[in-house]
């Protein structure tokens, strides 16, 4: 397996990109007449399957490349 190295410049720009949207996620405060009281949205039991479909797919990949190197 490979090891990855970062020089300093990656470091940095990751780090100020990562830092820097943090503001972008954050939300303002509702007016008193906005009705802010919803349902959560449900979660289908398909998403297991898109899980498991993930994971076998990363596991699959990651062995070919293993096979290849």
């Amino acid at each position: 397996m490979k090891i990855i190295k970062f020089t300093k410049t990656a470091i940095l720009t990751l780090s100020f990109i990562l830092l820097s949207t943090a503001n972008v996620f954050s939300q303002d405060s509702f007016e008193d007449n906005v009705d802010d009281e919803t349902l959560a949205a449900p979660i289908d039991k398909e998403i297991y399957l898109g899980f498991i479909g993930s994971v076998f797919l990363g596991y699959f990949f990651l062995k070919r490349r293993e096979k290849i190197s």
